[in-house]
């Protein structure tokens, strides 16, 4: 519910955005500036502490380049906060996958690593990283085949000392997320999560789930990206540099904070360091023509 605090003098509400059951720490809104309908604008909205937090923590991650969020305003109280940014439109990056003939998805593919890898080099440039990169925080215009990147309350910057506790993207987390080893991440934390949400883009779901969490979480920790059977051997070895990690011996619970930290690393230093080798690498594979249709 909207309270006084809401900025309800500037603006209306359109209509809500989102569905409100995948929305767990904000409501999210269409805002249109009252004196100029023309004019719209995203309204997040959290009462809850952690989306509080996440609310506060993505207003500082304010953007000149259209392709990245843009702040107007943020504002908070003891029970409440409100984050104002330029509206971006588009549909997200999965659903738009879904419009897609068969045929067609390696190509659309790379045309969609072609236009995000400036974002990307922005980040990297600015030492950003996402941390919650997946299909639907990419925002697809389908008239002008331009993409957003969204959603930064996740957002830290490279080999931050944060202690922060993290709510990882379950599913798409590289180990030193689903660890929280936070002063680890870079540009390829983000590049592993790219890795599982082009595979999803592919398969129609995500690889080593399991109906238990704590599993998957483990899978997630130990196990290698799995192949996508949708995909050609070369494409599928692109993915999984991208996706690399340490082989743990051991529990990482048994290990000792500098111990993790090596082990973790050297998965880290396995990935691509630069998007652009990956995307040169992948090219060079291609699409099976038995497709798995989902």
């Amino acid at each position: 519910m909207i309270t006084n605090q809401s900025p309800q003098d500037n603006y209306r509400i359109v209509k809500k955005l989102g569905a409100a059951k995948k929305r767990k720490f904000s409501e999210v809104y269409l805002l249109e500036d009252k004196m100029d309908s023309s004019q719209l604008y995203t309204l997040k909205y959290a009462v809850s502490e952690l989306g509080i937090q996440q609310l506060k923590n993505e207003s500082n991650y304010n953007f000149k380049e259209n392709c990245l969020p843009q702040v107007v305003e943020f504002k908070e109280d003891e029970t409440s906060a409100y984050l104002i940014l330029k509206y971006k439109s588009g549909i997200v990056l999965n659903e738009y996958f879904k419009q897609l003939k068969a045929k067609d998805r390696f190509s659309e593919c790379l045309e969609f690593l072609k236009l995000v890898e400036p974002i990307f080099a922005i980040l990297k440039e600015k030492r950003i990283a996402h941390l919650d990169i997946k299909p639907g925080n990419f925002l697809v215009n389908e008239e002008t085949k331009k993409i957003h990147l969204i959603d930064f309350g996740m957002a830290s910057p490279f080999s931050t000392e944060n202690k922060r506790k993290m709510v990882f993207p379950l599913g798409y987390a590289a180990p030193e997320l689903l660890l929280n080893r936070l002063h680890l991440v870079d540009q390829r934390t983000d590049y592993f999560s790219l890795a599982v949400s082009i595979y999803q883009l592919f398969e129609g779901k995500l690889p080593l789930l399991d109906p238990n969490p704590s599993i998957t979480t483990n899978l997630q920790l130990t196990h290698p990206l799995t192949d996508c059977s949708t995909l050609d051997k070369k494409a599928n070895l692109a993915l999984q540099k991208m996706a690399a990690k340490h082989t743990f011996k051991t529990a990482p619970n048994r290990l000792s904070s500098d111990e993790l930290d090596y082990c973790l690393k050297q998965g880290i230093d396995n990935r691509y360091e630069d998007l652009n080798e990956f995307i040169n690498d992948f090219k060079l594979g291609k699409q099976k023509k038995s497709w798995l249709f989902f």
